[in-house]
């Protein structure tokens, strides 16, 4: 019964550590990018607060002007803006005449309608409205859909999920779809136009024409040292154009990854130890008080132990047949004489004289109670490996082994 309950045992440990390293290292392999998604969304929503509008389109991928096009601040608390910066950015589109998926470059209006968490409403499950009109500079009205957030996990956009969250939302207009954006309205979840920007966007701007031949050219094809070039020469046109970049929040998000995974692993361990383990954390930390507080944890245990020895034996006046035998089964050389000790307060001390002559057995008619400080006597190279702390003498006849054992030998 005991062999059937320690392997349940062994199994629950197994699967227990089997299912919390799974989890373990999903979250070693998932926190880093959660974190940096976290820390990305809110540095780029503090930045459009302050309106330190570059530090807001660092994080996107590709490149940008850090001078706006478009710029309207239209809210005092919290501060509500629309801003758009020129901007080329990589997507991956499919070639028409090969089918395959490649990236390519595409010159565009990018930036945030920001500060508009409570006041544009965009959330709603069933026949949510929310759209983005953009209308060209020849009246021509093309749709950017921005729902992009599951609140109900039905498998349908019903939010969006930087306006959920942060209160911004990003665009990235492309003259390749939109042409000229003339006009950008927001409509909310129920159709209803919220904000109409008057833009006037021509694409004229000084980065469109240093982009066009860099984009041309990218998106022809170019070699991991040609595009090195280009990249360093299109850069090199102006002290304000700039590449995107999230490196200024991956190290924040590493070493907090890094904590959080540690601390579940060291949990996960003490949750192991105080329920299937062997309590070490608890025994450390009571070696810990006991030295730096002299406490003594075990005392009370042991003057309970011996308060129901004494108990047991208590009015108990006879004598018992004790018989004390060495087991030299694992030591076969040896040929030692051994004595073993025990005292009493009430009934003085005893002694077992252990001769090989007798087959290392000896008895001795002892006054029932309870004998301590136990001294074995014997060649040093031995040792006794299960020597009672306490001799518990009761009953007309008792028999105590006692191990002997080679000091080199581990159990």
């Amino acid at each position: 019964m005991n062999g059937g309950a320690g392997a349940g045992k062994t199994v629950l440990k197994v699967l227990y550590f089997i299912l919390t390293f799974l989890l373990g290292g999903l979250l070693a392999v998932m926190l880093p990018n959660w974190l940096l998604y976290e820390n990305v969304s809110s540095g780029v929503a503090e930045s459009l607060e302050a309106e330190r509008y570059t530090g807001s389109v660092l994080p996107l991928s590709g490149y940008f002007d850090r001078r706006p096009a478009f710029r309207e601040v239209f809210g005092e608390n919290p501060k509500q803006g629309f801003v758009l910066f020129p901007a080329a950015f990589a997507r991956e589109v499919t070639d028409e005449k090969t089918g395959e998926r490649k990236q390519k470059i595409l010159l565009s209006y990018t930036g945030y309608l920001y500060g508009v968490k409570e006041a544009y409403p965009t959330a709603a499950k069933e026949n949510n409205g929310t759209i983005v009109r953009v209308t060209d500079d020849a009246g021509k009205t093309n749709d950017y859909p921005i729902l992009n957030y599951d609140l109900d996990a039905d498998g349908n956009f019903d939010s969006n999920a930087t306006l959920q969250e942060k209160g911004f939302l990003c665009l990235e207009i492309d003259r390749e779809t939109f042409g000229k954006p003339a006009k950008i309205d927001f409509y909310d979840k129920d159709g209803r136009l919220f904000r109409s920007f008057e833009t006037r966007l021509n694409c004229d701007e000084e980065f469109f024409r240093d982009a066009v031949l860099f984009a041309d050219e990218y998106n022809s094809g170019m070699d991991a040292e040609k595009f090195r070039q280009a990249d360093e020469n299109f850069r090199a046109k102006n002290e304000n154009y700039l590449i995107g970049s999230v490196d200024e929040y991956r190290p924040k998000s590493i070493a907090v990854s890094c904590v959080i995974v540690v601390a579940y692993f060291l949990l996960i361990y003490a949750l192991y130890d105080l329920t299937l383990g062997k309590r070490y954390i608890v025994r450390g930390i009571k070696k810990i008080i006991e030295k730096l507080f002299h406490v003594d944890f075990g005392k009370k245990e042991r003057e309970k132990a011996e308060r129901e020895q004494s108990e047991l034996l208590l009015g108990k006046d006879y004598f018992s047949k004790v018989t004390v035998t060495l087991d030299v089964s694992d030591v076969p050389g040896f040929r030692e004489s051994v004595e073993v000790r025990y005292s009493s307060p009430e009934h003085g001390d005893i002694a077992f004289q252990l001769l090989p002559s007798e087959g290392y057995s000896a008895s001795r008619r002892i006054h029932a109670g309870v004998y301590r400080n136990p001294w074995i006597e014997m060649d040093r190279s031995y040792e006794a490996a299960d020597l009672p702390e306490n001799l518990v003498v009761e009953g007309f006849q008792m028999d105590v082994k006692i191990k002997i054992r080679d000091r080199g030998v581990k159990s």
